[in-house]
């Protein structure tokens, strides 16, 4: 089974922003991170899945 994305929307509801995100793999996630990887003062998420290519 895929992962999904879900952004808040701030009233009480959430819209889906995964839908067909490259990478997606159906590996099961194993941890995730937030950090500012790119420097554009923007948090990232990373999401880490189990198997021999992470």
């Amino acid at each position: 089974q895929f992962d999904d994305l879900y952004r808040n929307l701030g009233n009480g509801s959430f819209e889906r922003v995964s839908a067909g995100a490259p990478g997606q793999s159906p590996r099961s996630s194993m941890s995730s991170s937030w950090g500012d990887i790119d420097n554009d003062g923007d948090l990232d998420l990373f999401v880490a899945n189990s198997g021999f290519y992470v």
